[in-house]
């Protein structure tokens, strides 16, 4: 949902969600279908393109590249789906993608396991430009023994203002994403998110 949400306030632009068909949680967001080209299914919602895969991928290099995006859209958006140690131990695109130039976005949920993989997925990126979306309460509401649980990478990006708090939202976890308006709450986070990276050109996102 964050990964359409950024392209929703971005404008013109395109998610790609790279994790395998089964695990897909756009099948109901588009509002028209657009058809199936070489493998990705493609789909539109408002100004934003939505492009899945049609396969059932064991690993993250199976995929197939995606075409490029259609005339005018600004901003991409890949929705990586998968372990962050798989797709970077693996050959292809996606891992080019995530060691490229473009911003990475990792997405945690505020628990104490959930803090302790966003370290280690930071760790592993080892990238100073991150941001990172935690999905849970307000941080001024964190307890104190989750709050002791944000490693040292995660407090440096959030000393630099590169950590954003998004709110769950109940019909969402229910119902998932369907052609309905985003809440309000979640695209002023997905905002916040965006103008965070400090591009309009490409974002990707982990999420964890």
């Amino acid at each position: 949902a964050l990964a359409l949400g950024i392209a929703t306030v971005a404008g013109e632009a395109r998610v790609v969600e790279c994790c395998s068909a089964e695990a897909s949680g756009l099948n109901a967001a588009a509002t028209a279908e657009l058809g199936v080209t070489a493998g990705w299914a493609l789909g539109r919602r408002d100004g934003v393109h939505l492009v899945r895969t049609t396969g059932v991928h064991l690993a993250a290099d199976e995929l197939p590249p995606p075409l490029g995006p259609p005339p005018g859209t600004d901003l991409t958006v890949l929705d990586v789906g998968w372990d962050t140690a798989q797709v970077l131990v693996a050959s292809g695109w996606l891992a080019d993608e995530l060691t490229g130039t473009g911003v990475v976005v990792v997405v945690a949920i505020a628990t104490v396991p959930g803090l302790r993989r966003l370290e280690t997925t930071l760790t592993l990126l080892d990238r100073a430009s991150a941001v990172v979306a935690v999905r849970g309460v307000a941080r001024r509401r964190w307890p104190a023994w989750l709050a002791a649980e944000l490693g040292p990478t995660a407090r440096r990006l959030e000393a630099a203002d590169r950590l954003v708090a998004v709110p769950h939202d109940k019909h969402l976890s229910g119902w998932g994403v369907t052609t309905d308006p985003l809440p309000a709450p979640l695209l002023t986070a997905a905002e916040a998110v965006w103008r965070r990276t400090g591009t309009t050109t490409r974002t990707q996102e982990r999420t964890s």
